[in-house]
């Protein structure tokens, strides 16, 4: 009683506390679905069933997985418990990341859905249509796009229809194979037969190579192959033109591209008289590079013989058109043109005209030779105007040869006759042979051949002809110069006085004479053979006793006769075709009369009213009555100055 009452008499002590509020973002959607993650792991294996399974495991006492659960703890302690728990934390980020990534995707694709059947929708319904759509598909996209039609549903194929589907598509199938391999067989062929062309392509290009031909790259066409067959030293215009492209042909074979420009045509000499072809050269066939190389060096001979051609009028050379027109004799020209190569024409003598290209080629190659000299020495002070391009000397070293040669047969042909007629001899002691003569000295030295051509054609054109006058003590040298360039512009003839006695009657005569033209060449021979004449006159003591000499510089004989005037041996000169007179006497009635014609010498007489004559010409072999007959001359003189 007492303890109770006791106990009764103490003070209750009472601990008073609010009511726990619920934390509204603890039981939050967000909240529970975070904490179910970490405990459940992924939420793809929580279903209704095997949470139903769960509740009743758990109510008989057991896990889902045979395991006993203690009253008063979850049914998923045990395993978060034997779990690190940064691991887990890891594999949830992981998880949430993966799970995001899937929800935009599904976002994402369902927007487009949304988007895609709006457009549909927004051909028959677009202002409802427009409030589903997204504003990037309503700027970039009109409505009314897309549109939808009703397709009739096929039907049902059957077995047979299956089987026959099959069989087609592998019928099909073998058919495309069957054409796969012929198109296999027709590429191989036809690669096959690319290797061909190319192999003999390729092996022609190596044979071009071998041959000496430059190849190389075109400047402007860098993957294709090129071939030099023209001159470095020539002019830039046809320098140019000295490269073509080798290019392929349908078979394989090396086409020569030389552009379209490109001519095949040749030089062609041609030899007329009085207009009518007498021969003309011939070319010998060739074909390809070397065919391209001898009609391109023609080409650029004929431009610089045209070129040079236009400054040679003065000595006969005309132009009518692309012709050149160049003298050769008297009544015979030399015709120069650019001609398409032609087969040999029957009965044409093609040696001079074959002899007179392969000069001026030559001299073309020299000119080559000569740019080539200049350009390796230092080039002149640079000017304000560039300097003219010279002339090539082509055609004057060709026109000297042939009028120094004309001239010269000219002169021999006179003085040898001559010669045989008063009995003495002319000889040619100098003369720089013609084209066919230049063999034998060729052959005797260690020049090459074209360069000893070459030196003999530009060489100065200068020959010498000896003529001994009847005395046999005074020579004449005759020395024939052509120039065709200032100031002769032709062929000058110099008679010189070699030997003589002191005391003769050339004693006074000037030692040298130059003449410009052959007409007074001969008068001065006539009238120095005269002289010579009057001094073998001269000689005699019978025609001394009646008769002295005149003016010494004249052929003039005084008659030692007193009482009369005086009667005189005198040359006379007058303008005429190949004629030199010289007369002896001189009287009105009586009278002794000496011709000579360069032809033959003729004695004719009149002396007291009898007229006679005596004629020295060469027989019918070249022989005359040489110095008999000068002698025969000279006693019938002597006979009618007696008389007289």
């Amino acid at each position: 009683m007492d303890a109770s009452t006791s106990t009764m008499a103490e003070p209750l002590s009472i601990s008073l506390r609010a009511w726990p509020t619920l934390d509204p973002a603890k039981n939050s959607l967000s909240n529970q679905v975070k904490r179910l993650i970490e405990q459940r792991g992924s939420i793809r294996n929580i279903t209704e069933a095997s949470l139903m399974e769960e509740i009743q495991a758990a109510e008989s006492g057991e896990s889902k997985h045979g395991d006993t659960i203690i009253a008063g703890e979850p049914a998923g302690g045990l395993a978060l418990e034997g779990e690190d728990g940064n691991s887990k934390s890891e594999d949830i980020a992981v998880a949430r990341e993966e799970i995001l990534k899937k929800v935009s995707q599904v976002r994402m694709e369902s927007t487009q859905a949304l988007d895609f059947v709006s457009l549909l929708l927004s051909k028959h319904a677009p202002k409802a249509a427009e409030l589903t759509l997204s504003p990037y598909i309503k700027e970039n996209m009109p409505l009314g796009c897309l549109g939808t039609e009703m397709m009739q549903q096929q039907p049902q194929k059957s077995e047979a229809e299956k089987r026959n589907e099959e069989m087609a598509g592998l019928g099909g199938r073998m058919q495309s194979l069957g054409n796969a391999a012929d198109r296999l067989l027709v590429s191989a062929e036809r690669l096959e037969k690319e290797v061909q062309r190319e192999t003999r392509y390729w092996s022609e290009i190596l044979e071009i190579k071998e041959q000496g031909w430059p190849v190389c790259r075109l400047p402007r066409e860098k993957h294709t192959l090129g071939v030099r067959f023209g001159f470095a030293e020539a002019h830039s215009e046809f320098r140019n033109r000295g490269l073509a492209a080798l290019r392929r042909h349908e078979d394989g074979t090396v086409i020569l591209d030389r552009g379209s420009k490109a001519t095949d045509s040749t030089l062609r000499i041609r030899m007329l008289r009085k207009g009518k072809q007498i021969s003309t050269s011939q070319e010998p066939v060739s074909s390809g590079l070397l065919r391209a190389r001898n009609c391109l060096f023609d080409e650029e001979l004929h431009h610089e013989l045209l070129r040079e051609a236009r400054n040679l009028i003065n000595q006969s050379v005309y132009c009518d058109g692309d012709t050149i027109l160049v003298p050769f004799k008297k009544d015979i020209q030399l015709s120069m043109k650019l001609e398409p190569p032609s087969s040999q024409e029957e009965g044409s003598d093609s040696g001079l005209p074959n002899a007179v290209l392969l000069t001026l080629r030559l001299l073309l190659c020299h000119a080559h030779r000569q740019n080539l000299h200049r350009r390796s020495h230092p080039p002149p002070p640079i000017r304000e105007t560039a300097p003219p391009r010279p002339l090539y000397s082509i055609l004057r070293p060709l026109l000297e040869f042939f009028q120094h040669r004309l001239a010269v047969e000219c002169a021999l042909d006179i003085m040898s006759g001559l010669a045989r007629i008063v009995g003495t001899e002319a000889t040619l002691s100098s003369f720089t042979p013609f084209l066919p003569s230049l063999a034998s000295q060729i052959a005797s030295t260690s020049i090459p051949a074209h360069q000893f051509l070459v030196t003999t054609l530009i060489a100065p054109r200068t020959s010498s002809i000896s003529f001994p006058l009847p005395s046999k003590q005074v020579g004449l040298q005759i020395d024939v110069h052509t120039n065709i360039l200032p100031p002769t512009f032709g062929t000058s003839y110099t008679v010189t006085t070699t030997t003589f006695p002191s005391g003769s009657v050339f004693a006074n005569q000037p030692r040298e004479l130059v003449f410009w033209d052959w007409k007074r060449t001969e008068r001065h021979v006539g009238y120095m053979l005269a002289l010579d004449l009057k001094g073998l006159l001269l000689k005699d003591e019978e025609v001394r006793r009646d008769w002295r000499e005149g003016a010494p510089w004249e052929g003039k004989m005084v008659r030692n006769r007193k009482g009369t005037r005086d009667e005189s041996l005198e040359g006379l000169f007058q303008d005429g075709a190949e004629k030199v007179e010289m007369m002896v006497g001189g009287f009105e009635k009586d009278g002794i009369e000496v011709v000579v014609n360069m032809r033959s010498v003729e004695l004719r007489w009149e002396v007291d009213g009898e007229r006679g004559g005596r004629e020295l010409t060469s027989n019918s072999n070249g022989n005359s009555d040489g110095e008999k007959g000068v002698e025969q001359m000279i006693e019938a003189i002597k006979d009618l100055l007696k008389k007289e």
